[in-house]
């Protein structure tokens, strides 16, 4: 079998190509330029049938050594995949061909109404960086120590243990995905990235009463809404007039924006139908009808509340009243707050709100102080997980 380490690299400080086989400074096989200047970067030429293979970035010339041993161990187990080595644009398995695949898919299930606008975009901006990291490795070789390194590499940098955590966290969906799709054999471990989670801000109902009396009345009735059913506020500003039941005095949530893009379901994919309760009820009644199809609807453009507007008329508000909450902390995250201090069933305020899992009300157990010292004083008779009573 014809094959041959070479490097394409030319040396910075002669210009020349590196050509001789020698020793680098540390007694390591390396080609050498002219001045003796080692290559960092090699590539591997190899014929197998007829056929001319090129593996290149390898770093070292022992890799590259070890790699063509590998090869010629393969060939004569007669376990070789050529596929594994034809040029990058045509191998499938390669990480940032699979990453390409991977988001292609994901859009696609954002035509399919599946994943939201913004996963889709946040997923792009993070298989950029994937795929320039593992550039050149095929995803069947992936093991927790190169997960272990690049998450390093990221804590060294500017970036958060969250944002290291969301970014190791959309690869290992991509290789999920992968493994069920039957193309990857077994998932490889990956590192548990620490992060301390930022303390939920949130407010009593008298302090977000304070914020619904500086709301311009106009604009006031979107706000009640989000203050008494802590639902998300695209799920808001997507209620239409079909899901309003009169006569059972129900709202159905099955709508939402994700930010200004209508989605004919919500993030968590589920149907909520909640209670009409008072006050809603009358603030629902004396909506005026701007629009046929949304409920909430901003008076000067005649159109379903953006995502900017939503967010700066509270915060203007908010401002106004004193007080220092953005929009989902002082709406979503201080109804929760406030019903799991009440004492109420974790699971029923989970429903309500719309979590996807028990799991994520949990995260809110430890933002009211007062609850710890209301049980002590007999008005919380327990701390279960689940909410139910001993």
């Amino acid at each position: 079998m014809d094959r041959r380490i070479i490097s394409r690299q030319r040396c910075r400080h002669c210009g020349q190509g590196h050509t001789t086989f020698g020793t680098g400074p540390h007694g390591e096989p390396a080609l050498l330029c002219r001045c003796q200047h080692p290559a960092t970067l090699y590539t591997l030429r190899f014929k197998y049938q007829g056929e001319l293979f090129s593996v290149a970035g390898i770093k070292s010339y022992l890799e590259a050594r070890d790699l063509l041993r590998d090869i010629d161990k393969d060939i004569e187990a007669k376990s070789f995949d050529p596929a594994r080595y034809r040029p990058r644009r045509h191998q499938a398995m390669l990480v940032e061909n699979y990453l390409a695949r991977w988001l292609s898919h994901s859009k696609d299930r954002l035509e399919r109404g599946q994943l939201s606008p913004e996963t889709v975009r946040n997923r792009r901006r993070i298989v950029r960086r994937l795929a320039e990291a593992f550039a050149g490795q095929d995803i069947r070789d992936l093991r927790y120590g190169h997960f272990e390194d690049y998450a390093g590499e990221l804590l060294q940098g500017d970036l958060s243990p969250k944002t290291v955590s969301n970014i190791l966290t959309e690869l290992r969906s991509c290789l999920r995905w992968a493994k069920r799709r039957g193309e990857l054999e077994t998932m490889p471990e990956f590192p548990l990235i620490s992060h301390d989670r930022r303390p939920m801000k949130w407010t009593t109902a008298e302090v977000q009463g304070q914020v619904l009396d500086a709301i311009p009345a106009e604009h006031r009735p979107l706000y009640e809404f989000l203050v008494t059913y802590g639902r998300r506020p695209g799920e808001a500003r997507a209620l239409m007039w079909d899901c309003i039941d009169w006569a059972q005095k129900s709202i159905t949530i099955r709508r939402a924006f994700s930010r200004n893009t209508l989605r004919e379901s919500t993030k968590t994919h589920h149907v909520t139908i909640l209670p009409m309760v008072e006050p809603v009820e009358s603030t629902l009644r004396r909506v005026t009808r701007l629009s046929p199809s949304f409920v909430f609807v901003h008076s000067g453009t005649g159109q379903p509340y953006s995502a900017f507007q939503t967010w700066n008329i509270w915060t203007q508000a908010a401002k106004k009243a004193g007080v220092d909450i953005s929009l989902y902390e002082g709406t979503r995250h201080s109804k929760v707050t406030q019903l799991i201090a009440e004492g109420h069933d974790l699971n029923l305020v989970g429903e309500l709100v719309g979590h996807v899992t028990p799991t994520t009300t949990k995260r809110y157990l430890g933002q009211d102080a007062t609850r710890l010292v209301r049980l002590f004083q007999g008005k919380i008779v327990d701390l279960k997980p689940d909410g139910k009573k001993s």
